[in-house]
């Protein structure tokens, strides 16, 4: 009697089969080292993945460069710097007052530190700044030429320079408050302790 077909064996399924099948899924590096794209769809990807790549680079340039720094601020400070090193400079070649000789070396001496290590801070931070990004107001100066031609330097130079102090410390202050950096600031800070110490030496020699 042949077998009946109905009654035929079936053998049961596994649930867990699929335990061991391969991963059908395929990366993106997979479809483009084994050739399921087309060169099109290919160079896009490429474009794509190079151009989040720029983007990263150009943001994480941004961070690193100067987040904190107001540079409006900073060209302020380094041309209240070179105003006062120019003055200072006319005051050794005018003044016959040997203490207002002393306090225009000493002066110089500050401005030209300051403003060399604050130039090489931002150098560090890859701020370029050249000269001529800060303009130096000749109104100072000419005062002094005046003075000079009349024969009163001695007598213009106290005032001028006190003046042009006080300018310096107000642009130093308004760039500690402008700025967040903390290194930025503790430059500001110094560089404003020295200003104050200008102020102390040339007030005690005008007394």
């Amino acid at each position: 009697m042949p077998p009946n077909i109905n009654n035929q064996y079936t053998p049961p399924t596994d649930p867990y089969a699929f335990l061991n099948e391969p991963n059908k899924k395929r990366s993106m590096s997979n479809l483009l080292l084994k050739g399921n794209m087309s060169m099109q769809g290919r160079l896009i990807i490429i474009a794509l993945i190079l151009l989040v790549l720029l983007i990263m680079v150009f943001a994480l340039k941004s961070v690193l460069t100067h987040p904190s720094v107001n540079l409006p601020s900073i060209y302020a400070v380094l041309s209240e710097q070179q105003e006062l090193v120019n003055l200072a400079t006319t005051g050794t070649q005018q003044s016959h007052n040997q203490s207002f000789l002393n306090f225009s070396y000493t002066a110089i001496a500050t401005a030209t530190t300051d403003q060399s290590k604050l130039l090489r801070l931002l150098a560090a931070n890859n701020i370029s700044i050249s000269a001529n990004q800060y303009v130096i107001q000749p109104n100072a100066a000419h005062e002094l030429t005046q003075a000079e031609a009349i024969s009163e330097f001695d007598s213009t130079y106290p005032s001028v320079m006190q003046a042009q102090l006080k300018l310096y410390q107000a642009d130093l202050n308004n760039a500690y408050m402008q700025n967040t950096s903390a290194v930025v600031k503790g430059y500001l800070k110094q560089d404003y302790q020295n200003c104050s110490l200008l102020i102390d030496m040339l007030n005690s020699n005008y007394a």
